[in-house]
């Protein structure tokens, strides 16, 4: 595995057609440029008022994770974002795990409104959707999702 960096880390991921095709996932259309921190941001903004606190941040590391970033992409497919266009991918280190996560950042189809929001329009539309597999052990993700004004909206496809 070559060493990753902290801007390879969650920058953006464009599947080629094979792993797109069999995993339900489409390649992305829209360019977001660098958002790895950005990412991040997102999700500890969201999560900064919860008790105990749940906060990720990147890593770099050389070890090879038990479960490969295919093998987290698929779990997240199946789980959380079926026929979603995946948009980041990287490991990261959460308070709510003791290992490493793979953290899978995707855009799912549909209008992106809340479950909260209903379909009122003049809410903001969820931004970003995320989930979390374990690298050490390939159970079932976690799934989340938010708005943040520091992200670009999400297509509707």
């Amino acid at each position: 595995m070559r060493r990753l960096t902290p801007y390879m880390l969650l920058g953006v991921l464009t599947l080629g057609t094979g792993l797109g095709t069999g995993l339900g996932l489409s390649e992305a259309t829209v360019s977001y440029g660098h958002l790895s921190q950005m990412l991040v941001e997102a999700v500890n903004y969201n999560y900064r008022e919860q008790t105990p606190s749940f906060a990720i941040r990147l890593v770099t590391t050389r070890a090879t994770p038990d479960v490969s970033q295919q093998q987290a992409i698929s779990l997240v497919s199946h789980s959380c974002g079926s026929h979603s266009r995946i948009l980041a991918v990287g490991l990261v280190k959460a308070t709510f795990a003791s290992g490493l996560q793979w953290a899978v950042f995707f855009d799912p189809p549909g209008s992106h409104f809340g479950i909260s929001g209903g379909m009122n329009p003049s809410r903001p539309r969820l931004n970003w959707y995320a989930a979390f597999v374990s690298a050490s052990d390939a159970g079932r993700p976690f799934c989340s999702f938010g708005y943040y004004r520091g992200l670009p909206s999400l297509p509707t496809f």
